[in-house]
């Protein structure tokens, strides 16, 4: 094999510091191939040769003088020659590949979504990371808060926000500085402050297994061991400790792993689930996959709850169960129709659509206490024999509503039930309505009012510090009152010794 053998290196005068030499083998456009030469000296005086390139690479004097010349400008200067910067990557193509991050690392995917395309896309999509100033994020912080969004919304979306900007720098698509930092986020004052009572809990247990059996085990559970949605979602088979009556968490919120224990009614629960292969999930979805979010059903059967009484009770064996008080209506009542539907409220309903309900009202009132929309009302039903509640206007339920409140009082005179509005009917403050995350707080509430220690609770709750169980102390109010009345009887014991 013959070796490549370039010739001396032969200035070119037109070019300082640019030399070529010839190749004794290499080929370019018939003639011998030229490799390109720069030359310069460094800030110590010290000569430095250069291999720029051959012209069969298409190098050329030109660019080995161009070449030449960056290198001395970087060693007077004290810099790199300022280069053609790249396209600057904007929010819209960071969210890109956060999407596709948060289909397998965040439960909550939707949402981020759903804020992310209506809130932040329409203003923040097309511009270039560096171009989000401060300014920028206090007027889109304003923009939203004047939008009616609540709070703790407004702060969301922002964090979606600092979120993207976090995840660019991490993964080296920016490295400028999060301004987001820099923005105050609302200050929210959204602890929950209503749990649900014993008998409230009892209700809608029983009408979430109507609507769904495995959405009323996934709710008793957070009401039994205190877990959140998404702890429950993740649970597999192989995080069951049947033996020991232990659930180990693996995958909470704070990151920190904590078991929690089974009541013989949650093993029950456990037990009464077709068991799988170890690694997969206990509750699954319709299509078999891991669940992402709880159904609207919850939200629904709340809702539908908030059209109750404290007169209903459908499972309680009380003196006013819906079978006594047929038993009442067929002994004290015959004209009018008992039917056989044990829903309350569809019970409730059934028997406003019978015309001979209407002598009784009508017989123990006076007519005239009735408003305008009930008289027509009771004239629809009449002499139509039945009413269409899906087919109803607003004014028309509402109507209806009261009538059924009408019913209660002229069946049961003595008794004056009164229609309450239990659950979300009515309440307008989010930390007063009921959510699925009402039953884990009820879970640490109850804990609470049957004197558990605050830092058993906190243990129990998963919580990282106390500041966050505290909320429930004040539902101790006897222990501190135990505690400053031990200080009085001890002292006075000690006194008359």
């Amino acid at each position: 094999m013959i070796k490549q053998k370039l010739y001396k290196r032969i200035n070119i005068p037109k070019f300082q510091g640019v030399y070529y030499r010839e190749s004794s083998k290499r080929r370019h456009l018939g003639k011998p191939d030229r490799c390109f030469d720069i030359c310069y000296r460094d800030l110590r005086g010290k000569l430095i040769w250069e291999k720029v390139g051959w012209a069969g690479e298409g190098y050329t004097a030109v660019t080995a003088s161009q070449i030449r010349s960056e290198k001395l400008r970087s060693i007077r200067h004290g810099e790199i020659l300022p280069k053609k910067k790249p396209e600057e990557v904007t929010l819209g193509e960071v969210w890109t590949r956060y999407d596709e991050w948060i289909e397998t690392a965040i439960v909550g995917k939707y949402n981020e979504r759903g804020y992310y395309k209506k809130h932040i896309e329409p203003v923040f999509s097309n511009t270039p990371l560096s171009k989000i100033g401060v300014s920028d994020l206090e007027r889109f912080k304003t923009k939203l808060s004047n939008n009616n969004l609540a709070p703790a919304t407004v702060k969301h979306i922002l964090v979606i926000v600092r979120q993207l900007i976090n995840k660019a720098i991490l993964w080296g698509l920016w490295t400028g500085e999060n301004p987001v930092s820099k923005v105050k986020l609302p200050k929210l004052n959204n602890k929950r402050e209503r749990f649900l009572s014993y008998d409230e809990a009892f209700i809608l247990l029983k009408e979430l297994e109507k609507v769904s059996p495995q959405l009323k085990d996934i709710a008793l559970l957070s009401l039994y061991t205190g877990m959140r949605a998404n702890e429950i979602f993740l649970l597999k088979w192989s995080h069951l400790d049947m033996e020991n009556n232990l659930i180990h968490i693996a995958d909470p919120k704070n990151v920190h792993a904590r078991k929690v224990f089974m009541t013989q009614t949650i093993k029950d629960l456990f037990k009464n689930i077709e068991r799988r292969d170890p690694e997969d999930y206990i509750f699954i979805s319709r299509t078999g996959g891991k669940i992402d979010k709880i159904s609207h059903a919850y939200d629904r059967t709340v809702c539908r709850l908030g059209n109750s009484c404290d007169f209903w009770k459908s499972e309680f064996a009380s003196p006013l169960s819906p079978d006594l008080l047929r038993s009442v209506i067929i002994n004290d009542h015959p004209e009018i129709f008992c039917g056989e539907n044990k829903d309350s409220l569809m019970w409730l309903n059934e028997l406003l659509e019978m015309q001979s309900l209407y002598e009784v009202l009508t017989s123990n009132r006076d007519c005239s206490a009735f408003n305008k929309d009930l008289k027509e009302l009771i004239a629809l039903v009449k002499n139509n024999g039945q009413t269409f509640f899906k087919k109803m206007n607003v004014t028309e339920k509402n109507t209806l509503k009261r009538l059924n409140r009408l019913l209660l009082e002229t069946i049961y005179p003595n008794e004056s039930p009164k229609l309450t509005y239990r659950f979300n009917n009515g309440i307008r403050d989010p930390r007063q309505k009921i959510t699925f995350h009402t039953l884990r707080h009820t879970f640490a509430s109850w804990l609470a009012l049957q004197g558990t220690p605050i830092l058993t609770i906190k243990e129990l709750l998963g919580h990282q510090t106390l500041v966050m169980t505290e909320r429930y102390s004040h539902l101790s109010p006897d222990q501190k009152k135990d505690a400053v009345n031990g200080i009085e009887a001890m002292f006075e014991k000690n006194m008359a010794i």
